[in-house]
Order: C-alpha cells, then structure tokens, then sequence
C-alpha cells in the first residue's frame, strides 16, 4: 500500500506482500505489521500506526505530535513479487481525520 502525506514523510508508502509489509519513505524502508488493528513500528520516530481496512483508511502518529495523520484508500491492485508471490499495493491519500 502506498500512503502520501504532505511535508516531511513526502514519499511514504507501505507494501503489503505476501511475506512483509514494508513502510517506504524517503530515507528507508521499514518492516511492519499492516493487518488490522494499531501497533508500534520499527519507523523512527514513529509510535502508532493503524490500519483499518474493513473502512479503507489509516493513520500515524510520531513522537511529540499532537495529533495524527490520517489516510483514506484511494485505489488498490495486485502484483506478482519478485518471489512470484502475490503483492497487494493499497494507495491511500491524506484526508481530515474523523475518526
């Protein structure tokens, strides 16, 4: 899945393939759990992240912020990996939080 959020974490996005998900931002690629539900991640900085995919959305929150991302998916598609497994890309867009 690729998130996209404005200012510094421009470039992120989460892969959810068969074996990992990975979280992709502009300064490295980070292992995490994207099934349902919130957790810790191995992203810097990073103390909360949630994915709620029976409501299509998501959001993050780092250290010292005093609120959150938020995230609607916007499309989703399937790739085969480079392990010929099957690869899920959700792209999500950034969106007022409501929840």
């Amino acid at each position: 899945m690729y998130l996209s959020i404005p200012s510094v974490l421009a470039a992120l996005a989460l892969a959810a393939t068969a074996s990992a998900d990975k979280f992709k931002t502009a300064n490295g690629v980070y292992d995490v759990d994207a099934s349902n539900g919130c957790r810790g991640t191995s992203v810097p900085g990073m103390i909360e992240f949630c994915v709620d995919w029976p409501n299509a959305r998501a959001h993050f929150k780092f250290a010292g912020w005093t609120g959150k991302s938020c995230l609607k998916e916007t499309s989703h598609s399937w790739e085969t990996c480079g392990d010929y497994s099957d690869c899920a890309n959700s792209y999500f867009t950034p969106v007022k939080c409501t929840w």
